[in-house]
């Protein structure tokens, strides 16, 4: 079966189309530290992981299209590697944080990515990603769009994203919801 590959597509002008680097909000849940390794899945260009860089942190830029990551390499000191999410190429318990921004609606085995991002998550870890809030109209509307596009995007509500998370047992889930986006923080 053909499938279309939209971001490598994008890649070359995603950037310039797609602004933004690390919110302050995602910073404060990340909490992050020294020394940490860090999971950006389905981190495309690395726009996020540019951002949380310092303090010797090791962070991986990881996604499926080899062009939105060729632009991640670009980027000093971002290590990117291709894989799918439902099975990363890493060991059990390996990172500190794992982030996920705006790419989650994306995968289109959602319950075996967060199987994998937990698997390779370390116990006291931090998961957190940040989707848009499909019960907002602007975001519907951007949900169609993505179908048209045959984009196979699957946005979850809140409580489905939660109940997804929760089903790993996490020691704390905290959402924050705001400017229609939210942000789902587990601590495993």
């Amino acid at each position: 079966m053909f499938k279309l590959r939209h971001f490598d597509w994008l890649a070359p002008i995603y950037e310039k189309v797609i602004s933004g680097e690390a919110t302050d909000k995602l910073i404060e849940t990340l909490d992050l530290k020294s020394d940490q390794w860090i999971l950006d899945a389905g981190g495309g260009t690395g726009r996020i992981a540019a951002s949380l860089r310092g303090e010797r942190r090791k962070i991986i830029v990881a996604d499926i299209s080899y062009k939105m990551l060729w632009q991640a390499h670009q980027k000093n000191e971002l290590l990117c590697t291709v894989c799918d999410a439902k099975k990363l190429p890493f060991e059990h318990h390996f990172f500190d944080r794992i982030v996920i921004v705006d790419a989650f609606h994306h995968i289109p085995d959602q319950p075996q990515a967060m199987n994998e991002m937990w698997r390779v998550l370390k116990p006291g870890g931090i998961l957190t990603i940040e989707e848009p809030d499909i019960s907002h109209t602007s975001v519907k509307m951007i949900a169609l769009m993505e179908r048209v596009l045959l984009m196979g995007s699957k946005f979850l509500k809140i409580e489905e994203m939660v109940r997804m998370i929760e089903f790993h047992q996490p020691q704390k889930v905290m959402v924050y919801n705001e400017n229609h986006s939210y942000w789902i923080t587990a601590i495993k």
